[in-house]
């Protein structure tokens, strides 16, 4: 689909995958969240590996992507005019954090 159609989205969130990925797009593309990380029990020692890449999206410069496969839950608050999320581990232990600010998204290891 074409950012064109999606004016005004600074962020589209899904789940589905058992994953947990981010997409800063560059462009006119939305930021991408997926947290699909609670539907299995299936923890294992990969879980601690984090992948950082940089992909190039539909011609536009190339976007931050950013995953992990690890089980746990996400949770995103309202901070001022940008949004700040932490991603935490079975043990409730924050493993990533997350910000929205000005349409970009960024997120690291914590």
């Amino acid at each position: 689909m074409k950012a064109s159609g999606l004016k005004g989205v600074a962020l589209v969130v899904a789940g589905h995958l058992h994953t947990f990925y981010s997409l800063d797009a560059a462009g006119d593309h939305p930021a991408e969240l997926v947290v699909g990380t609670g539907g299995d029990l299936l923890d294992s020692d990969k879980a601690a590996n984090v992948a950082v890449n940089a992909l190039a999206l539909d011609g536009a410069p190339a976007a931050k992507a950013f995953g992990m496969d690890r089980f746990g839950y996400f949770v995103l608050d309202r901070k001022g005019e940008a949004w700040e999320g932490a991603f935490h581990d079975l043990s409730d232990k924050v493993v990533a954090r997350c910000r929205l600010a000005a349409g970009r998204l960024t997120c690291d290891a914590a």
